[in-house]
């Protein structure tokens, strides 16, 4: 059934739009050695991430049957499918997708000057200087 695969590939090509701003801000920011907080990194190694789109629609292109080959899919598969279905149909807002890339910086964790107080200050010795 080649309208299936169709859908598929006007999914896909939705789906991709929709997470490539986001994406390319924060490959750009990586790319200048930028830190990106955790939750972007997590967010480009998952849903940014649409290697399980892209080898669905290969092993669909490949089957001598569109519906044979949807069967053969693992749940993982089955869920990329799902999901370029649903941009297909014209599901055009994420969360995930639309958020805007972090600009905050976590903090260096430093101790205050209060936690210093109670020490012993520090010996440096005392060296004698002699000439010869």
């Amino acid at each position: 059934m080649e309208g299936g695969s169709e859908l598929l590939k006007k999914g896909f090509a939705a789906l991709q739009k929709h997470v490539n701003k986001r994406k390319a801000t924060l490959q750009d920011r990586l790319k200048k050695e930028e830190r990106i907080n955790d939750d972007d990194s997590t967010w480009l190694d998952g849903p940014a991430n649409l290697i399980d789109e892209e080898r669905t629609l290969e092993l669909l292109d490949s089957a001598s049957d569109y519906e044979q080959g949807l069967s053969c899919l693992n749940n993982v598969l089955q869920a990329a499918v799902n999901h370029m279905k649903e941009f297909a149909a014209g599901v055009t807002s994420s969360v995930s997708a639309l958020k805007a890339p972090s600009t905050k910086r976590k903090k260096e964790k430093t101790r205050p000057i209060t936690e210093f107080k109670n020490q012993a200050p520090i010996s440096t010795g005392t060296a004698a200087w002699a000439t010869v």
